[in-house]
């Protein structure tokens, strides 16, 4: 028997139950990512900066960075999670 066959009358378990491993490090990276962009939308929305504007759109920096920051974030957290259901 090599080292990665089951044991006849064991049931693997099925790859989309969740492990018992700890949760990979890009989810907690991911997660503070995410809430950083909340952070500066929100910041971009109530405070004032008018020098600190992008020209094409007119719209504050902080939103669009905080949009980036955001979405990588969310991407991050979503690999993470589906790094452990594997």
């Amino acid at each position: 028997m090599q080292h990665n066959d089951v044991p006849a009358g064991t049931a693997r378990p099925a790859p989309t139950e969740p492990s018992d491993e700890p949760l990979p490090i890009w989810f907690f990276v991911g997660l503070i990512l995410a809430v950083y962009g909340a952070i500066l939308i929100a910041a971009a929305f109530f405070c004032d900066v008018p020098d600190r504007v992008v020209p094409v759109t007119n719209t504050p920096a902080g939103l669009w960075w905080g949009a980036l920051l955001a979405a990588f974030g969310l991407v991050q957290v979503a690999l993470g999670l589906r790094g452990r259901r594997r």
